[in-house]
């Protein structure tokens, strides 16, 4: 399992996999999860900060070469959701600059299949701090029910709630909260998950090819886990 780094630079290479993941969201967050005011774009779940200039994602694909998670990031430098659609959950002050980005439509394992759940978690949390750590992003704010948030403690990342909760649904509420992105918050997260090796990779697009393939993910996949684990 992999999770791959996509952004403006290798953005056209993923198309058909970027693709694929709005599909998956509109499955997971539309029909399962009944989030049926979420706007979409050709029918699928695809909203205005999919759109925005500097968007990246994190999409996660198991050794077959199948994607199976994915999740986006907003720099806080253009429009994000807390401050512009869901500006109601946030009652405390953001720091926003190029160093304070938002995490959205967090889905580590979109069909819920249990032998990919937990592991596809630890992934997704993991290389959302790795990216974090390399990209110079110092807090990241998300949206999230309250077990999103215990996790984020149990993980040891330092947390700031920037709002009380509120009703979403009929007896379901959301908040919004701040992440600081640490070195203490990765090695505890990769010991909490019994991750031993980074789990990121960020392709640039590969010369004479305009797309990557399943077999390509799954040689990439291979290739990187062959490599030495962290040393303690």
């Amino acid at each position: 399992m992999l999770v791959h780094i996509v952004n403006s630079g290798n953005k056209a290479f993923y198309a058909a996999f970027l693709e694929e993941m709005f599909v998956q969201r509109k499955k997971l967050f539309v029909e399962t999860m009944g989030w049926t005011d979420l706007p979409m774009i050709d029918g699928i779940e695809k909203d205005e900060m999919d759109l925005v200039e500097g968007v990246e994602y994190h999409l996660i694909f198991d050794k077959s070469g199948d994607l199976i998670g994915h999740c986006r990031y907003n720099p806080t430098t253009s429009n994000y959701l807390l401050g512009t659609a869901m500006k109601k959950y946030v009652m405390n002050p953001i720091q926003e600059g190029h160093d304070c980005w938002e995490f959205t439509r967090f889905a580590p394992s979109w069909n819920f299949d249990p032998k990919h759940k937990k592991l596809a978690l630890g992934y997704l949390c993991t290389a959302t701090l790795e990216w974090s750590l390399m990209r110079g992003v110092k807090k990241l704010l998300g949206i999230g029910e309250e077990n999103l948030v215990q996790l984020a403690l149990a993980l040891q990342w330092p947390t700031r709630r920037l709002g009380t909760p509120i009703e979403y649904d009929v007896g379901r509420q959301a908040l919004a909260f701040e992440f600081s992105i640490t070195q203490q918050a990765l090695n505890a997260t990769r010991s909490y998950f019994n991750i031993n090796a980074p789990v990121t990779l960020m392709l640039p697009p590969q010369i004479g090819k305009s797309s990557i393939s399943r077999d390509d993910i799954a040689f990439y996949d291979a290739a990187m886990n062959a490599r030495e684990p962290i040393a303690a």
